[in-house]
């Protein structure tokens, strides 16, 4: 369930790259951008169940496991800053203050969540295999064209277009 609402998660990012790169050519009409906003918020909303559920159930296993719930280790933290994003996300998405173009922005914003809780937290705990060139690498090839995008969806749709080659 974790992979699923992490997954849903980095979709939702997939949509937003999908938006702002839709947006350098063509202007999106209203009722698009309302449903392209509604799909946002489902998938957010189902992220949050999915990662939720899966972190109860890690929670389940550690106590039957390590006799404990919680032990703020890198993957519980990582997991705990991923459920707080996708619940402040949906309720982002419930104001009515907020545009479509925002919310998809902010979906960008949950890839890098996304991407430095899940594989950020391999970085971090050194007692795992996974850390080193190779996780930094990775982390780049998530976190990096998140960001590139965030920043390109910033800019001005009148500067995106007035430009002449």
């Amino acid at each position: 369930t974790v992979t699923l609402g992490y997954g849903g998660a980095l979709l939702l990012g997939a949509i937003g790259i999908c938006f702002v790169s839709q947006r350098c050519f063509h202007d999106f009409s209203q009722p698009r951008l309302e449903s392209l906003k509604r799909a946002s918020f489902i998938f957010t909303s189902l992220a949050a169940v999915l990662t939720a559920a899966g972190i109860g159930l890690g929670m389940i296993w550690s106590k039957a496991a390590w006799g404990r719930y919680w032990a703020w280790d890198a993957k519980e933290t990582g997991a705990f800053c991923i459920l707080a994003w996708l619940l402040v996300s949906t309720a982002i998405h419930r104001w009515d203050g907020i545009s479509a173009r925002a919310v998809l922005l902010l979906g960008l914003v949950g890839n890098i969540v996304v991407g430095l809780g899940w594989f950020g937290a391999n970085l971090v705990a050194r007692k795992l295999p996974f850390y080193g060139v190779e996780g930094l690498a990775l982390i780049t090839v998530v976190v990096a064209p998140s960001v590139f995008f965030f920043v390109a969806g910033l800019v001005p749709t009148v500067w995106l277009r007035s430009t002449k080659y």
